[in-house]
């Protein structure tokens, strides 16, 4: 068979949340196209498990939503699920481990402090955190916060971009809002069942070429793929182990090569009664919405129920710590969750019904969790030149979304916008 008989009009690799979003939009304009994706499953980020026996839902990835996130909000009500509150109480507090007092308040203002900043384009955002407050406890904190937050160390973060990214960030509404009222991968199945094509999972591309007019996309498993356009629904990391021929390595490694993936260890714990809403403060009960620890850079704990849902806490372990704890033993891991949450919410910590493990460090085609940031040698401008098409190629990713990147929001915006340009452009090549 010929390479002009094989080939297709586009080529999606990727069947995560951006790549289906973009094979959803080629699959309605009557392009023909093909999805690759590396591994034996889609989703991505997305990655629904149970407890044990199989009662509830347990997102071991991706999990919140609020309803300025239109296009999952209309995914989640369209594959038969709702919205559900994340549980919130008005008077809540966030806790600093080591004086057990309220941070929320600080952490709000720091946060808007260097959201709003002039900074110096080549700091990272550790310099800029350290040029926005008073002493080395506070500094502990809010390092800690954002490093949990973005998943990155905030040594490593080239301040500007960050800046950038919380600009993108279109909502005035927490991003926790709300969470869907099933697993999500019900939404990752239903975007799966309206394609025409079959993902073909375990396809991993290793190279790139492109000449007279068609790209060849060589997998792993030793077939090529050839088509007129490529959408590259993978993360910037994921990227850049691909190899590419001459003159697309040129234009895409600068870019590529600017991220460093996020890292983190997600452990769920649920339990039969919420008995960190009855903490006591000064003499009162006050309920906890989350505990950041300054000790430890990156680790915090979060109330993470739904209504009408069992209790949950979620540990998050981020950045370098999660690199630091990915290569010890699974017990000992445990251990040290547990401890840390002793040490602010005592023994009725061990009470838990099920507790989920689920580590997004250094992935080869998932990258890291959540999301990948600009390093500090990085080029700011990467977002925007990878979510540009160039030679009838382009990236789609959570991190390169015009809104909501580092979210699953963004990813799907991402896809969807990736998608709409290059059928644009492979329309206008048909017509010359």
């Amino acid at each position: 068979m010929s390479r002009e008989t094989e080939a297709v009009e586009v080529i999606i690799v990727g069947a995560g949340l951006a790549g289906l979003s973009a094979a959803s939009v080629v699959d309605g304009s009557g392009l023909s196209y093909k999805i690759l994706e590396a591994t034996d499953r889609a989703g991505g980020k997305v990655y629904s498990g149970s407890n044990e026996q199989g009662e509830y839902a347990l997102e071991l990835g991706a999990q919140f939503v609020n309803k300025d996130m239109t296009e999952l909000t209309r995914l989640i009500e369209e594959s038969g699920m709702h919205l559900k509150r994340t549980v919130s109480k008005p008077d809540s507090v966030y806790l600093h481990a080591k004086t057990r007092t309220d941070v929320g308040a600080f952490i709000e203002s720091v946060d808007e402090e260097i959201v709003h900043s002039e900074t110096d384009t080549r700091l990272s955002l550790a310099q800029t955190i350290e040029d926005w407050v008073e002493n080395e406890q506070e500094e502990a904190i809010a390092k800690s916060f954002f490093t949990e937050e973005s998943t990155v160390s905030t040594e490593h973060i080239l301040a500007e971009s960050f800046l950038d990214t919380s600009e993108r960030y279109a909502s005035e509404l927490d991003d926790l809002t709300h969470q869907a009222s099933g697993p999500l991968k019900q939404v990752i199945d239903y975007l799966s069942s309206q394609l025409k094509e079959e993902i073909q999972f375990k396809h991993p591309v290793e190279s790139v070429g492109y000449e007279d007019g068609l790209y060849r996309l060589n997998t792993g498993n030793g077939h090529s793929h050839y088509a007129e356009a490529v959408i590259f629904a993978i993360p910037p990391s994921a990227g850049s182990r691909i190899k590419f021929q001459e003159e697309l390595k040129t234009y895409y490694e600068p870019f590529l090569t600017s991220y460093i993936d996020g890292s983190v260890i997600k452990v769920s714990l649920t339990y039969e009664h919420p008995f960190w809403h009855d903490y006591e403060m000064d003499g009162e009960a006050v309920p906890v919405e989350g505990i950041v620890y300054g000790a430890y850079d990156g680790l915090s704990v979060s109330d993470s129920s739904k209504e009408g849902d069992h209790p949950r806490l979620t540990v998050f372990i981020g950045g370098d710590l999660a690199k630091d704890w990915v290569d010890r033993s699974e017990q000992d891991r445990h251990q040290f969750v547990l401890n840390r949450m002793r040490d602010v919410l005592g023994d009725q910590v061990e009470e838990y019904l099920d507790y989920r493990e689920s580590i997004w460090v250094d992935h080869p085609y998932y990258g890291g969790g959540y999301s990948a940031q600009v390093h500090v040698a990085g080029l700011p401008e990467s977002p925007d030149k990878l979510r540009t098409p160039f030679q009838l190629s382009i990236f789609a990713s959570t991190e390169l979304a015009e809104a909501f990147p580092g979210f699953m929001e963004g990813a799907l915006r991402s896809g969807k916008s990736a998608a709409e340009k290059i059928i644009n452009l492979v329309d206008r090549s048909d017509k010359r």
